[in-house]
């Protein structure tokens, strides 16, 4: 299982990517979670959150969460705002 939100996240990550927009507006749009920066991301909900950077924009995510209710709400919300799906997902 763990393996799967894995590649999800670097699924999310390649959806990222084609947005191209700075990290920190990923991060403002998961307000609600509280996020906390760290020095390549951020951690919030039971995610860890690391950024790839490539000219200022946001290239790729990675990162882990815990499997349970909170840490899979915030998986979803995560990828909603990276995908531009939002509440969809």
């Amino acid at each position: 299982m763990k393996r799967l939100l894995t590649a999800l996240l670097c699924i999310c990550g390649l959806a990222s990517a084609q947005i191209g927009e700075p990290p920190a507006q990923l991060r403002q749009r998961l307000t609600n979670l509280e996020p906390v920066a760290t020095e390549n991301g951020f951690r919030a909900g039971g995610l860890r959150v690391a950024f790839e950077r490539r000219g200022g924009a946001l290239y790729g995510v990675s990162g882990s969460v815990t499997l349970n209710p909170r840490g899979r709400a915030a998986f979803a919300q995560l990828v909603g705002a990276a995908t531009g799906y939002g509440a969809g997902i």
